[in-house]
């Protein structure tokens, strides 16, 4: 019974230490993300006041409205 138990002991150590991995693989790369998104609206914003009406909207990069804004205007 001491082994069997101590066996399942181990495994939820290593469970919620690969959880934990998990999780800060997980926020590492949605900050990388997020930032990337940031990076983009400006650089798009950017490229609106050089080129003016002649770039083309990217409704997921515009300002949010009253409705739902697209999900690259979440970054902001």
């Amino acid at each position: 019974m001491t082994n069997i138990v101590g066996a399942a002991l181990t495994m939820v150590d290593e469970l919620e230490s690969e959880r934990a991995s998990s999780d800060r693989l997980f926020n590492k790369r949605d900050k990388q993300i997020r930032l990337q998104i940031r990076s983009l609206a400006g650089f798009y914003g950017g490229l609106q006041g050089i080129a003016g009406g002649a770039l083309q909207p990217v409704a997921a990069l515009e300002p949010p409205s009253d409705e739902e804004p697209g999900p690259l205007a979440l970054a902001s």
